[in-house]
């Protein structure tokens, strides 16, 4: 699934504040997509798995729902 969303960016935990701007000017002139996998919590032991055998592609996010 390609992930495109449009947000304000906080920070960075790679790379610098000048590699991140560099980084939206290549994005602004040719836009490109990630792919993401969205997984619940119960689904942390498959994903660690399929990331020591090489078969991510991207990112894996973890949706995590407070419940009341």
């Amino acid at each position: 699934m390609a992930y495109r969303h449009r947000g304000v960016i906080t920070g960075t935990s790679v790379g610098t504040r000048l590699e991140m701007r560099e980084l939206l000017h290549m994005h602004s002139d040719k836009p490109f997509a990630m792919e993401m996998r969205e997984i619940s919590l119960a689904g942390i032991e498959t994903a660690l798995e399929d990331l020591a055998a090489g078969q991510v592609d991207g990112r894996i996010v973890i949706r995590h729902e407070l419940t009341p």
